[in-house]
């Protein structure tokens, strides 16, 4: 399953909470969606990290190329 129609899902999921529910069905959905959320997030901080570090070497290499360019 796609992880971010799975993040939609846990979120329309607790989105959709009752205000007349009792405070424990409450948390129980929201912890629900938390261990769900989990291993997503993780996934997502990983993928940030991937990120972050591709465009810290794009920055560099563009230094180095402006350098040779002057």
């Amino acid at each position: 399953m796609n992880r971010y129609f799975l993040l939609v899902l846990c979120l329309v999921t607790l989105s959709n909470v009752q205000l007349g529910q009792s405070q424990s069905d409450v948390a129980k959905i929201a912890a629900a969606v938390f261990k769900a959320l989990s291993p997503l997030l993780y996934e997502m901080k990983e993928d940030i990290s991937c990120v972050k570090s591709e465009i810290a070497n794009l920055s560099e290499t563009v230094s180095h190329l402006a350098e040779e360019l002057q």
